[in-house]
């Protein structure tokens, strides 16, 4: 019988080129201080705030600022899809593969890239942002699979498939991603500059062209 694999990706620099991390590209593009948005996630990463409240703490910044969807369209509108992306998606339906997104970045770069990317995942797992009926920024949904949360979304989704977590593959590139690929049967980073992810992953690929990771996919 054919084994039936789950497949994860990240968005930001995995899916998608133009930035490293979403959060970071919208505090420029609202000349948010970066000291303020530093010290966040210094209190995050000492255990001061919980995810969700430094993700609800980072909004509140994005809230003053002014920002709202079309403002957040502009933000992401020089980011795209990396070279290939769509033909490995399509390929991996093709082949029969649930395909997800477990990501920390946001749902309106996701959706700025590509309206219809969603429509190639059998689940998105990422940070939901909220407008008012005037289209203005007020809050967020956080997602609880970010960081350390990636590898228990991994787990999560293999139960709710049953499928054996030997058979996910994870797609990432960062240092958010490390937990992810530790779990995963088979883990990729791809175009990574992440030293600690390269070492935890299966295999590693160095070039910007996301189709080269389908040799590593069985």
């Amino acid at each position: 019988m054919k084994q039936r694999h789950l497949v994860f990706f990240d968005l930001d620099g995995t899916l998608i080129d133009g930035l490293e991390y979403s959060w970071i590209h919208m505090y420029e593009y609202y000349n948010i201080d970066r000291e303020t948005t530093k010290q966040l996630f210094g209190m995050y990463m000492s255990n001061e705030l919980t995810y969700s409240e430094w993700t609800k703490a980072c909004v509140e910044l994005l809230v003053a600022a002014g920002a709202d969807r079309s403002s957040l369209a502009r933000c992401f509108e020089n980011v795209k899809l990396h070279d290939g992306a769509s033909l490995v998606l399509s390929e991996l339906k093709a082949r029969g593969y649930q395909l997800f997104v477990v990501s920390g970045s946001v749902d309106v770069a996701m959706d700025a890239v590509d309206p219809s990317l969603k429509t190639h995942f059998d689940d998105v797992f990422i940070n939901q942002l909220i407008f008012d009926t005037e289209d203005m920024l007020v809050g967020v949904k956080p997602t609880p699979y970010d960081m350390e949360g990636k590898a228990l979304c991994i787990a999560d989704t293999c139960k709710k498939y049953g499928v054996p977590i030997s058979e996910a593959v994870f797609v990432g590139d960062n240092d958010n991603d490390v937990h992810a690929a530790a779990v995963a049967g088979i883990s990729i980073a791809f175009n990574s500059t992440s030293s600690e992810l390269a070492k935890a992953a299966t295999f590693n690929v160095d070039q910007k062209d996301l189709r080269a990771i389908l040799k590593h996919i069985p």
